[in-house]
């Protein structure tokens, strides 16, 4: 037999410890522990006490699937769930868009980028505490910059929080900027 046609050796396969994949478990094994934990037992938790009546004081007793077709009766479930709906559908697609359009925008080499980059980064590193305060001022009816910009343009100020009709517009709102950067 030629020296070409000689069956090559197979390679024997290395164990997870002769791999060092035992040193990377062991790397991700607190994140693992931590999402357990803290997401993991806690969904699985929320979904057994809605299946029982629990007041924090006495022993939770099944309550089976009642809680369910209760939630259906209240009055206060649908409006809930529309507002919910809404602020969802409102947030999500309008931040993704507006934090690329973003990103494009700061995407350039000019003078003094880094500054603006830091600025447009700033909402979210500040806390929503901060933010609120902030938007409470830009909506205050009388004197906040926002009626003050509609008056400019010749349109009648809005009671922002105060109006049914505005109050989840400027959560949204105030979300979208806060998540923007």
């Amino acid at each position: 037999m030629s020296e070409s046609k000689r069956a090559m050796p197979l390679r024997r396969r290395l164990g997870l410890t002769t791999r060092g994949g035992f040193t990377a478990y062991l790397f991700v094994l607190p994140s693992v522990v931590f999402i357990g934990v803290y997401v993991i037992v806690p969904i699985f938790g929320a979904v057994y006490y809605s299946f029982t009546t629990y007041d924090l004081l006495t022993a939770p007793e099944w309550a089976g699937v009642s809680n369910y077709t209760d939630i259906r009766g209240d009055p206060q479930f649908y409006p809930a769930m529309r507002n919910t709906l809404v602020f969802a559908l409102g947030t999500v697609p309008a931040g993704v868009v507006s934090s690329l359009f973003l990103a494009v925008l700061i995407d350039r080499s000019i003078r003094g980028i880094y500054f603006f980059r830091a600025m447009f980064y700033m909402p979210v590193v500040s806390s929503f505490v901060a933010v609120s305060v902030i938007f409470l001022w830009i909506y205050e009816p009388q004197f906040g910059i926002g009626n003050q910009i509609l008056r400019f343009v010749g349109f009648p100020g809005l009671k922002w929080l105060r109006s049914a009709d505005t109050a989840l517009l400027s959560i949204i709102l105030m979300s979208i900027w806060k998540n923007m950067g």
